[in-house]
């Protein structure tokens, strides 16, 4: 078949031409096949194909409580990181719960009971600031230390004892303190925060570490699917942590972050007891007493408590702190995390579609790792011998969230 092509006629710039009737019709004339021009004459076909460019595609990782949110899947909780909070969210509600809080005396209750004097609870929520996608995300943490006692507005049996408002200890509700988060995600599977735990007491019956820290955190997705298995890496330096194995270091708190229920030979001597509240005045954290101890009687030549400078009780000592985790799927994942001791869990999130997450974690179930913690298990928690997740030595948590 005879190709045809179009015919084109120059037009004069300065000639005023007659206009053509409205219903001609374009002509058609025969053209040589040589002048035929295709697409290949022009690029090469094989030039036009499309790669597909996963740096463009792929979502931002961002925070979901303790949780990793990738796209619209959330996966469960894999230790701690330092990921921007999702822009979409507001709060997340987090209850932890350890069997046995009596660290540094025999304890007299089973492993694995929740329901008995050993046991002890806390709740932790983080609560949306400020979150911009282009910037950061900034949360307030609020922590309730007493979930049970005086005042408790519910009563629970188990077996033949009663829990709720009769409980010893804490009233109901005490124990909060405040604190903060500031993260910011990055690269799509980068993410840096800054942050401080509990830095200011509501009341005076706080006894958990006052820290501030700093972590960055890398994220891996291990293939190209839709909802890829992922790992995370997050390192970070984190203040009022004793390990005498890793510690960099220490330094002196300022006047407003001073003060709490940290007792200790130390704080007796340095720590000018409150006139009105319970704790002192001048304790900066739970490791002051322990940066004492560095200056006197954890000496090489031990000296007596009293030589101690009075100021060490108002600093912290702080070191390296670290989590890996890895999820196979978005429901099920391993991690470990360090902290002054190592600790490895497990944590399922059995709902699709609903960022509701539950670990089971084995706190310092391994020698090795702090010499000073293990010299107490030996000496207090297991005299009869200390070894790896020996039921003396190896304590047991559990860990809810939810976010929404």
């Amino acid at each position: 078949q005879e190709q045809q092509g179009l015919n084109w006629t120059a037009v004069s710039e300065t000639d005023q031409t007659d206009a053509e009737p409205i219903n001609r019709a374009i002509v058609w004339e025969p053209i040589e096949p040589g002048e035929v021009i295709t697409i290949d004459d022009i690029a090469p076909s094989q030039d036009f194909s499309l790669q597909p460019s996963n740096d463009l595609e792929k979502p931002v990782a961002y925070s979901r409580g303790s949780m990793i949110q990738i796209g619209k899947t959330v996966y469960s909780y894999m230790g701690f990181h330092a990921l921007q909070r999702q822009p979409n969210t507001w709060v997340s509600i987090g209850i932890s719960a350890i069997d046995d809080s009596w660290q540094s005396r025999p304890s007299p209750c089973e492993r694995g009971n929740f329901f008995d004097q050993c046991s002890d609870g806390l709740m932790e929520n983080l609560i949306r600031l400020y979150n911009s996608e282009d910037w950061f995300s900034l949360d307030l943490q609020w922590v309730i230390h007493s979930l049970s006692g005086e005042g408790s507005p519910f009563n629970f049996r188990v077996g033949g004892t009663t829990f709720g408002d009769n409980d010893e200890g804490t009233k109901f509700m005490e124990g909060q303190s405040l604190g903060f988060r500031m993260a910011r995600s990055f690269w799509k599977d980068w993410g840096i925060s800054i942050g401080g735990n509990r830095l200011y007491h509501l009341d005076d019956t706080t006894d958990l570490p006052r820290n501030l820290y700093i972590k960055g955190t890398r994220i891996f997705r291990l293939n190209n699917s839709p909802e890829p298995p992922i790992a995370q890496v997050t390192l970070g330096l984190m203040s009022d942590v004793y390990n005498p194995d890793s510690m960099l270091g220490s330094f002196k708190y300022p006047s407003w972050l001073q003060g709490g229920l940290y007792p200790s030979t130390f704080a007796e001597r340095f720590g000018e007891k409150r006139t009105k509240q319970r704790g002192y005045e001048k304790v900066a954290g739970v490791s002051s007493a322990f940066v004492c101890a560095e200056e006197t009687i954890f000496r090489d030549n031990p000296r007596p408590p009293e030589t101690a400078n009075p100021d060490c009780i108002q600093k912290v000592a702080f070191g390296p702190v670290a989590s890996i985790g890895i999820a196979p799927w978005p429901w099920l994942s391993l991690y470990a995390t360090y902290k002054r001791t190592l600790n490895l869990g497990v944590s399922l999130k059995p709902f699709k579609t609903v960022p509701w997450t539950f670990s089971i974690e084995a706190i310092s179930p391994i020698p090795g790792f702090n010499e000073q913690y293990d010299r107490m298990v030996r000496n207090v928690r297991c005299p009869d011998g200390d070894g790896p997740f020996k039921q003396c030595r190896t304590r047991v948590g559990l860990w809810t969230e939810f976010s929404f």
